[in-house]
């Protein structure tokens, strides 16, 4: 079970997701300029696609990135704890996706790449986890922070933390987040505290896959059993 509710939450549910036109901010808050930036796409073209928690996904391409400010409140606060969260398949062995706080200059990301899982903080030694290869299926990734631990999530289970001073991100008027490559991006979420390992399992669960069920019935059977009645029976129970 998880606990407080995300402050930034991209679900990538509505039907219609235009290029250069704003998203949605399924956590309540406002979320200023966020768009998905593509100048080589017309503006009616939809680029809702399948996803893999609720209804839809982001579709992102080399062209294009998801970029913008957050409203106050959304993201982090200077050095508090924080966690980020993500949904993606990447399409290509040259793709990467990447969610970071702050700005350009002084940011803290998680990235996920072919082969590997990274937190990278500005100014500090990157946390890097190497990984089969991740290209053509869905994959969650989650890094959490409370101020002087990371620890990077792969699918639910933890792949790697190390102990980091934190930075001083100056998160209180915005934040960017932003996805590269080629692939499908859904279910995007940043906390203002440090999620543990029950809640990472719980996010990494929430994926859900078409199952083709058969289309053939099974052959009938019919089964019988019996048992010795035990001595000193007081009561029975009849199963239907």
């Amino acid at each position: 079970l998880l606990g407080a509710d995300p402050t930034f939450h991209l679900t990538f549910d509505q039907r219609f997701i235009h290029p250069n036109t704003r998203l949605r901010n399924d956590a309540g808050l406002a979320v200023a300029d966020l768009a998905y930036l593509d100048g080589a796409l017309p503006a009616d073209h939809n680029l809702r696609a399948t996803g893999i928690v609720g209804a839809g996904a982001l579709r992102v391409d080399a062209n294009g990135v998801l970029f913008g400010g957050g409203a106050p409140g959304t993201f982090a606060h200077g050095n508090g704890p924080f966690s980020l969260a993500f949904w993606a398949k990447l399409d290509a062995a040259n793709s990467s996706m990447g969610l970071w706080i702050g700005k350009s200059d002084n940011l803290s990301r998680l990235m996920l790449r072919p082969t590997s899982v990274a937190a990278e903080f500005t100014d500090k030694a990157d946390l890097n986890a190497t990984t089969a290869n991740l290209v053509g299926a869905w994959q969650h990734v989650l890094l959490t922070y409370d101020g002087a631990t990371r620890i990077l999530y792969l699918n639910g289970a933890e792949i790697g933390r190390d102990s980091i001073a934190p930075n001083t991100l100056d998160t209180a008027a915005g934040g960017l987040i932003a996805a590269g490559g080629a692939g499908y991006l859904d279910d995007v979420r940043v906390y203002r505290y440090a999620l543990n390992a029950y809640e990472a399992k719980a996010l990494a669960e929430t994926g859900w896959l078409r199952a083709d069920t058969a289309q053939t019935r099974a052959a009938e059977a019919a089964t019988t059993w019996s048992a010795s009645v035990p001595a000193g029976l007081e009561g029975f129970y009849e199963l239907q």
